[in-house]
């Protein structure tokens, strides 16, 4: 199968969307599809070979790469520490006409001719697709649309027409799908549900032990509590701090990951309120970032419900974290329990407790044998949720799914 894969993110980056979708391309190319990632040019951005952007990933090079000209650096959110002139609506714009010209390219070659799949999880590329596979009348072609989110999907007339007139939509959790069959009247038999994931290898390579990964990476904590990913309102990491509170500092609370800017904002609050066991560590490569999950005591997964997305989250750090065969402490959330089982694969705690986020870690700590047996069922369930698992089931509903 040919793909094309249209984002509109900045690569390397931060973001867990890049990873993604880094990892997707990746698993459909070793699935047999010959895949191509199509992004924007961002003038406030490095031009980084192909190379040394699958090294940042850690993902196999065995995929092509397109940057297409935009003008998203005038409006997007630029890398920390640089500024830059917001114009409203210039991303949008430039991302519809800059896409535009793109298949119109692909048309005068004939690639639009033969089968293709056209997969996104951008609104606006999956429009000026979807218009071009209605006017040229392809059948062959096929607009896959990823679908993330409902509220926060822009414009919202585009995204509309796309569930309703897309030929396969892959959602990333049960409730999503749900909630779009219910509001947007979409069948049943067009929707994919494809959690997130982690790589094969991860979930099958060895583990370090506690003892070693510390020693690899210079902690010397007795108990180690870890929370890894973004700091953003929502992901729950104000609650993560407030628990620390009930610990000494024999028993280090370490967060790692986040934009700079954020983490200088906690950073601020915990030395105002002179918690001295949490430890920011800030953004590491993500091919790092389980050597820190390995040295862990256990893992916290503090999501917030009143976040727009929390409804519908498929959160990549929770597969990181089964496949890291740790103890997971995590929300009690409708969305997390469709992995997630409390008493067997992890322990859950009331949404934005932190007194109860505390109990349950002390019960964790406590507990050597709820630890492993906790670790061990995790590490045990992930192992059906790999990127390369994923791939293999969307190709197959692209190729052999109900098509609409």
């Amino acid at each position: 199968m040919n793909m094309i894969y249209l984002s509109n993110e900045r690569f390397p980056a931060t973001l867990a969307c890049t990873i993604q979708q880094m990892r997707m391309c990746e698993a459909f190319a070793k699935a047999g599809a010959r895949v191509q990632l199509v992004r924007p040019v961002f003038y406030d951005m490095p031009s980084y070979s192909v190379p040394e952007i699958c090294e940042f990933y850690d993902v196999a090079p065995c995929f092509e790469m397109k940057r297409l000209f935009s003008l998203l650096s005038l409006s997007k959110p630029a890398a920390d520490g640089v500024r830059h002139v917001k114009i409203p609506l210039v991303g949008g714009l430039s991302l519809l006409i800059s896409t535009w010209a793109f298949a119109l390219t692909l048309l005068k070659r004939g690639i639009l001719n033969r089968p293709l799949a056209v997969y996104s999880r951008n609104v606006i590329s999956a429009f000026v697709f979807l218009k071009f596979k209605h006017g040229a009348r392809r059948k062959d072609v096929k607009i896959v649309f990823e679908v993330h989110s409902l509220d926060q999907q822009q414009p919202k007339r585009f995204f509309h027409k796309i569930l309703r007139e897309s030929d396969a939509l892959i959602c990333i959790t049960k409730a999503l799908r749900d909630a779009i069959i219910k509001k947007f009247d979409v069948p049943k038999e067009k929707i994919l549900v494809a959690e997130d994931g982690v790589s094969h290898n991860l979930v099958h390579q060895p583990v370090p032990s506690k003892e070693e990964a510390r020693r690899t990476l210079g902690i010397k904590a007795q108990q180690l509590v870890l929370y890894t990913g973004q700091l953003f309102p929502g992901k729950g990491a104000d609650v993560f701090v407030e628990a620390a509170r009930s610990f000494d500092k024999e028993t280090q609370f370490m967060l790692v990951g986040g934009q700079e800017q954020s983490v200088k904002q906690l950073q601020k609050r915990v030395a105002a309120q002179n918690i001295s066991n949490v430890r920011l560590i800030g953004f590491v490569p993500p091919a790092r970032v389980p050597l820190y999950q390995a040295a862990a005591d256990l893992l916290v997964l503090p999501a917030s419900a009143n976040h727009a997305i929390s409804a519908y989250t498929s959160p990549l750090k929770l597969f990181e974290y089964m496949a890291a065969r740790r103890p997971i402490v995590a929300s009690d959330l409708p969305v997390l329990r469709e992995v997630l089982q409390d008493g067997l694969n992890a322990l859950l705690f009331e949404e934005r407790s932190a007194s109860d986020l505390a109990q349950k870690i002390r019960l964790l700590l406590n507990d050597s044998g709820l630890q492993e047996k906790l670790a061990q069922r995790a590490w045990q369930r992930v192992q059906s949720f790999t990127w390369e698992e994923r791939a293999r089931r969307i190709l197959a509903f692209i190729q052999n799914g109900t098509m609409i």
